[in-house]
């Protein structure tokens, strides 16, 4: 119990921090995607030390709207740490000789304070791959296409910094509004297990921390 008292919420966010400050970019990785995703976490890291085995630019490449969403889903599977995401409503890919290179898809944001965006849910360069470029081409075509949606305002995103990238949205011409608290996932000791935060919710009848309790799970940020 007295583990579970000094417990910080905003430990890693304010590692994160404390890196950032001192020019650091630091991987935070959960268990189970290096136990998991080994493949996609070692991609991650020889991105951020510019040692990624192959090399694209962007231009090189053609722009593509797939209608085959499981063919976009298997990429992103394939290549995000995060996997896919579901009612995804359309997606823009680099292709080079009949391959995806890199993809972005868009989606209606979960929150209705963003109603009339779209939002960057995904974007991912194939495993092992640097494409200088990509997601500013990406980005631009897909502006053009929200240009062209009904009472549509812009675009949103969010950049989860526990992967040790920082501006790279900034970058692609993405304006900074504000830094969300720090999320968390469920953790089962018993199965070894981490489980989306909408796993155990609140019912009529219990609260939050019951139905963790009853389940045996416990909150990790």
């Amino acid at each position: 119990s007295s583990a579970k008292e000094n417990y910080d919420s905003k430990k890693h966010s304010l590692k994160q921090k404390l890196a950032q400050n001192n020019n650091i970019k630091l991987l935070q990785i959960f268990e189970d995607e290096w136990n998991n995703k080994k493949n996609i976490v070692k991609s991650l890291i020889l991105h951020r030390l510019n040692l990624s085995e192959n090399k694209i630019g962007a231009r090189q490449c053609v722009v593509d709207i797939c209608d085959d969403k499981s063919i976009i889903n298997n990429f992103f599977n394939e290549n995000h740490i995060d996997g896919t995401v579901k009612n995804w409503n359309i997606s823009f890919s680099l292709i080079m000789n009949n391959e995806i290179i890199a993809s972005l898809i868009l989606r209606k944001p979960q929150s209705k304070k963003y109603k009339n965006y779209y939002e960057i849910a995904r974007f991912a360069t194939k495993l092992n791959t640097s494409v200088p470029g990509a997601l500013s081409r990406l980005v631009s075509c897909a502006k053009k296409w929200c240009l062209k949606q009904e009472q549509c305002k812009g675009i949103i995103t969010y950049l989860d910094q526990r992967l040790g990238s920082v501006d790279t949205y900034e970058n692609a011409g993405f304006i900074k509004i504000g830094e969300t608290l720090p999320s968390f996932w469920w953790v089962s000791l018993q199965k070894i297990k981490r489980y989306n935060r909408q796993q155990f919710k609140a019912t009529k009848d219990k609260s939050e921390a019951q139905v963790a309790e009853e389940n045996k799970v416990y909150k990790i940020h």
